[in-house]
């Protein structure tokens, strides 16, 4: 029996693996106002619940205070996050009509690896930001993904998209600032490891958050 006979007959079980404390990256998405929204969001477990963060001054805060069950998408492309963090901006095209799927009557990335159903148990209100607690309710996983291997330049194009959304979401302008340069630190990667299609992508990125610092 060749290699491609026996890989055709192994039935793959995936388990999403979830430590607690640990900050995770995922795509949320939501029905908002009759759409499908989504957006890139860090999350924390604790337990069957993870919490979730957003600045008053975001669409993501609306959709967290107006939407009682949210998806995680468990997601393997940068391109992905950079899409829907920065959508108005149009840094990469994205069309939630045509990449987001309805599953079980939920909206859930047609690309995602799997996703997570949460149903919202409080919010809390720190200020300048809040956190959205979520219980756990399922985990689903796509029949088939395309998974990249875990690259340096992945993880630097992610944290590079993270700053700057911060950037473009904090008020406070000494964070900004801090902010702007954690993320000119994370460039310096990204030229270093990343191909010219990603890094196009991050000299698209830093272009806006030279604008939203006010340059």
């Amino acid at each position: 029996m060749d290699c491609d006979s026996i890989r055709a007959g192994v039935s793959i079980t995936m388990k999403l693996a979830m430590k607690d404390g640990i900050v995770y990256e995922a795509v949320l998405t939501a029905m908002y106002m009759n759409e499908p929204y989504a957006a890139p969001v860090g999350f924390k477990k604790k337990g069957n619940f993870v919490e979730i963060k957003a600045y008053k001054n975001s669409r993501l805060f609306d959709v967290l205070l107006s939407c009682n069950v949210v998806v995680l998408n468990i997601v393997h492309k940068p391109q992905l996050f950079v899409k829907t963090a920065f959508k108005r901006e149009r840094v990469l095209e994205f069309d939630a009509n045509r990449e987001i799927a309805a599953m079980h009557g939920l909206p859930v990335l047609a690309e995602g690896v799997g996703y997570v159903v949460l149903e919202r148990a409080s919010v809390v209100d720190y200020g300048e930001h809040v956190i959205a607690v979520y219980e756990v309710k399922s985990t689903e996983f796509n029949n088939y993904a395309e998974v990249e291997p875990y690259t340096r330049c992945y993880g630097s194009l992610v944290e590079f998209a993270v700053y700057a959304t911060k950037v473009r979401d904090v008020k406070d302008s000494e964070k900004k600032i801090q902010y702007a340069k954690k993320a000119e630190e994370v460039l310096e990667i990204i030229n270093k490891t990343c191909n010219e299609e990603y890094i196009d992508v991050a000299k698209r990125l830093w272009v806006l958050v030279n604008t939203w610092l006010g340059k």
